[in-house]
């Protein structure tokens, strides 16, 4: 039994870049935290337009595993799509796309479909509208760990089942609980 993960370098992070990015723009106070602004842009301009008219974004901003010299993008911009709310869900878009890029490679290696999608980070946990992207993008709905330190979390069952507390992975994986 193997447990498959991709995980890119700068997922959440790079959707945090673009929230300072809109923050650094005069007018905006500092402290201010855009997010929820962010995403209703986005809501409203996919509603508009679709998500094929948003910005393609490849947010490898630090690289990517195989690469650690590629760099991130940014194409596809023109008259109708030259919006925050475009640039918003072309990011989103980008971040999940590369997650699903690690997905079919996994269906390559193994063979197989995976049986659920669990997201963890902050990043998908805290926005609805990734959520939803990444359920459509997938074909399958999204359990979400309710525990929030995911890997810390992982490494403690681990060390139960190392520690002999439970008879088996499976047994320590039960504890596992979602929203």
């Amino acid at each position: 039994m193997y447990i498959m993960a991709g995980s890119s370098l700068c997922g959440g992070r790079a959707y945090a870049m673009l929230e300072q990015f809109f923050r650094s723009a005069p007018g905006c106070r500092q402290q201010e935290v855009l997010y929820d602004e962010m995403t209703a842009q986005a809501e409203d301009f996919l509603a508009e337009h679709g998500r094929t008219e948003a910005w393609k974004i490849n947010p490898v901003f630090s690289g990517t595993r195989s690469n650690p010299d590629e760099s991130g993008s940014i194409f596809g911009i023109h008259t109708v799509n030259f919006t925050p709310g475009a640039m918003t869900a072309g990011i989103i878009l980008g971040i999940l796309e590369e997650l699903h890029g690690y997905y079919k490679k996994m269906q390559e290696l193994s063979g197989k479909k995976a049986s659920i999608l669990v997201g963890s980070g902050n990043g998908i946990r805290r926005n609805r509208l990734m959520q939803r992207m990444a359920e459509e993008l997938f074909g399958m709905s999204m359990k979400i760990p309710f525990s929030q330190e995911e890997a810390g979390f992982g490494a403690a069952l681990a060390a139960l089942h190392a520690a002999g507390y439970t008879s088996t992975l499976r047994e320590a994986q039960a504890r596992i609980k979602y929203e």
